[in-house]
């Protein structure tokens, strides 16, 4: 058997599926593996693969990717003979030459190929080696076999949701039929909901908005199953996230309150997206969030704070005077440290 199938077989051997949403932004990509927030088994995603098939935010990708042991490696020896090298997600890349002697190189994980497969990483010694990392445990992804269900050469083609065209309600979702409580018997006759309908729960604290948006998603699961259910929570409790896994019947995207704000947005917009993906292929999307109060109190911890004036600077805009000379910015600077605005 010669070199080249044996390295074809180990790469064969390596490589794995995957599943999972695309996280897209504008200069990097992310397949999440484990939902729609950050893990440790996130793949990164190339920008050269995400314009051959035309990958968007909230894409439900699956495709192979390769695992840590088939990062490609290359090292020749100084003298006569080719070594041999190796390369880890570790980024450390070693080499032995077959002729006179053994030479080892090694590759800084800083510089060349780190832990996040940000570059390639070469090695010096007697035998010179590279190698490729991949995600943080050594993956990357190699090859798309689908793309929302379909192939990706049929979802090349598929509209965008910006340039689908918007229009009144005209279907109505009939939730006694899914459900007997009394809830859902008085949301139709008070509050009926339709396709493509918005709709805000006002209520006062522990007044039991949760369990309205539990009696409306069991309704629709029930009487319409054909419709993609998801549930967003933001900044709910972990036991209660568990419990409405268990008795709602659809997708539940979570982030509990012991996560980050920065992980509330993330999860609430690619939740969105992904509705979106689904829209465009024609299919009605039921996005139920609870709650928005918690999400614009994320989106305003998250957003980046301006720095504060400095005392000379708050001073001069509240006396509104101009220091002109040596002596006037003398009296300026004396101010500022008693604090009080400096006379005419």
């Amino acid at each position: 058997m010669t070199a080249t199938t044996e390295e074809q077989r180990q790469q064969r051997d390596n490589l794995v599926q995957v599943r999972g949403i695309a996280d897209i932004g504008d200069d990097r990509g992310y397949l999440r593996v484990a939902g729609y927030s950050r893990s440790p088994g996130d793949i990164p995603l190339t920008q050269a693969l995400v314009r051959q098939y035309g990958l968007r935010k909230g894409d439900l990708i699956e495709g192979t990717a390769a695992s840590r042991r088939s990062g490609n490696a290359s090292a020749n020896g100084n003298r006569h003979a080719n070594g041999n090298a190796s390369a880890n997600g570790n980024g450390n890349a070693s080499a032995n030459g077959n002729g006179h002697g053994n030479g080892n190189g090694h590759a800084n994980g800083k510089r060349n190929a780190n832990v996040n497969g940000n570059d390639n990483g070469n090695g010096d010694g007697n035998g010179n080696g590279t190698g490729n990392g991949g995600g943080r445990d050594g993956r990357a992804v190699v090859a798309v076999v689908s793309i929302n269900g379909m192939p990706p050469g049929e979802a090349v083609g598929r509209p965008r949701f910006d340039d689908l065209t918007p229009v009144y309600p005209n279907q109505r979702f009939r939730l006694e039929d899914g459900d007997t409580s009394a809830t859902a018997r008085i949301i139709d006759l008070v509050s009926p909901i339709g396709k493509g309908q918005r709709g805000l729960i006002v209520a006062p604290p522990k007044a039991g908005k949760t369990m309205v948006l539990k009696t409306i998603a069991h309704a629709i699961a029930t009487a319409y199953p054909e419709v993609h259910l998801m549930l967003v929570l933001v900044g709910e409790r972990p036991e209660e996230v568990t419990d409405l896994r268990r008795s709602v019947r659809g997708e539940v995207v979570s982030s509990t309150f012991d996560q980050s704000p920065d992980d509330h947005v993330r999860a609430a917009e690619l939740a969105i997206e992904r509705a979106k993906r689904l829209a465009e292929l024609g299919r009605d999307v039921v996005v139920l969030l609870d709650s928005l109060t918690r999400l614009g109190r994320a989106y305003n911890l998250a957003a980046p704070r301006a720095a504060a004036p400095s005392a000379a600077a708050s001073l001069r805009r509240r006396c509104s005077r101009r220091a002109s000379s040596s002596a006037r910015r003398a009296a300026w600077k004396r101010a500022a440290r008693s604090r009080s605005c400096p006379p005419p």
